[in-house]
């Protein structure tokens, strides 16, 4: 119990030192404990940064990009899916991510036998990827706003419009499934509602002063997993029915899964797929790449943008 205590009121304490500074005995005072407690908190924090909390003579205080992370001990079969988790990240990685090879050297360095030499030997892959320094550092601008729940202004750059600036309070970080890009989700004031925009269109990230009040995203998570691609977070109930050729089955069915996806055994070793989603767009380029082992039956909207699609497609080898 003393352990949830602690760790409750060290992430109070960084938030509260992330809006401004104070003084031990403040905070003491704020926690009802004794300052000696509050010092220690303080150089545990240090101890898991790497670095001592900054201090003035206003007080103790975090930038944005301090955030302090317990240390976690891991079994061999958890060590196992965080591997998992990094060579899949590897994967959807395009471009070298420092962050990721700072955490594979670390994996490494705690990794028994076998599995510190597969981590290093990640780490050497992500290294042959290209640095795309802006992207890197948006990607970590993001991540603090997220964390200290600060709104930031966005220049945004849509296909084919130019690029617009977006008040944006950040929610949620999510990588694409099937694409090497990730987006984050959260309120645009600018559009009165919950959008989600791809890092890779997001030409600077900026702080303001303002921040917002916790969130419960629950809800959105829920609705962004109701998605084929799993990162749009828009409401709607479209009814799909997708039949595949025998050859293609079993990979059908070890490909795509979704909460409401329901199989039904065709004559002659054939599949069809049955689903409900949101949206449409975000399915039409999985359904695309199984080429004739796929024939959509409903709904007609989905049958004749699929149609349009192909027929573009043999336009160009006409």
């Amino acid at each position: 119990m003393a352990d949830v205590v602690s760790h409750e009121r060290r992430q109070e304490l960084a938030r509260l030192l992330h809006e401004r500074r104070w003084k031990p005995p403040e905070l003491a005072q704020r926690f009802g404990c004794s300052v000696r407690t509050v010092q220690r908190d303080l150089e545990y924090f240090g101890d898991e940064m790497g670095e001592p909390v900054p201090m003035d003579d206003a007080g103790y205080y975090l930038n944005p990009g301090m955030h302090p992370v317990p240390s976690v001990s891991l079994t061999t079969h958890e060590a196992r899916a965080l591997l998992f988790a990094m060579r899949l990240f590897l994967r959807n990685a395009d471009e070298l991510d420092e962050d990721g090879l700072s955490l594979l050297g670390k994996l490494g360095a705690a990794f028994p036998g076998v599995m510190a030499n597969y981590a290093h030997l990640t780490a050497d892959e992500l290294r042959q990827r290209p640095q795309n320094p802006l992207r890197a550092g948006i990607l970590r601008r993001l991540t603090e706003a997220w964390i200290s729940r600060r709104t930031v202004l966005l220049s945004y750059t849509s296909p084919g419009r130019r690029a617009r600036t977006l008040t944006f309070d950040p929610y949620l970080m999510e990588p694409g499934r099937a694409n090497a890009t990730a987006y984050a989700i959260g309120y645009s004031h600018e559009h009165g509602e919950v959008r989600t925009f791809a890092i890779d269109r997001i030409r600077s990230c900026e702080y303001t002063r303002h921040g917002f009040a916790p969130v419960d995203v629950a809800a959105t998570v829920e609705r962004m997993s109701l998605s084929w691609s799993g990162i749009v977070s828009q409401e709607g109930q479209e009814h799909v029915v997708v039949d595949f050729a025998p050859a293609v089955s079993q990979r059908v069915r070890e490909s795509s899964w979704h909460p409401s996806r329901r199989f039904e055994e065709l004559p002659g070793g054939g599949l069809r797929l049955s689903l409900t989603l949101p949206v449409l767009f975000d399915f039409v380029p999985w359904v695309l790449g199984w080429g004739a082992e796929a024939r959509v039956v409903a709904p007609d909207s989905l049958r004749e943008q699929i149609g349009e699609q192909v027929k573009l497609a043999a336009s160009q080898y006409a």
